[in-house]
């Protein structure tokens, strides 16, 4: 589960199954925009430009989900 959807700066991801992994982020053009190791916390989305986003686990690339960053 993803939250708020759309975001300004804040992101939350709840599923316990994939703390202490690597998040990808991408543009909706398939271009890598943010990659981190997920703590279970809240993501800093506020750097990225308005637009429609894509979320990966990077070790089985499989999609989380989506979301919409709006400034």
């Amino acid at each position: 589960k993803m939250y708020p959807n759309p975001v300004q700066n804040q992101l939350i991801i709840k599923a316990e199954q994939i703390q202490n992994t690597e998040i990808e982020i991408y543009s909706i053009w398939g271009q890598l925009v943010k990659s981190f190791q997920f703590d279970g916390s809240v993501i800093n989305v506020s750097e990225l430009n308005s637009g429609l986003y894509i979320v990966k686990q990077k070790s089985d690339a499989v999609v989380l989900g989506t979301f919409v960053r709006m400034k």
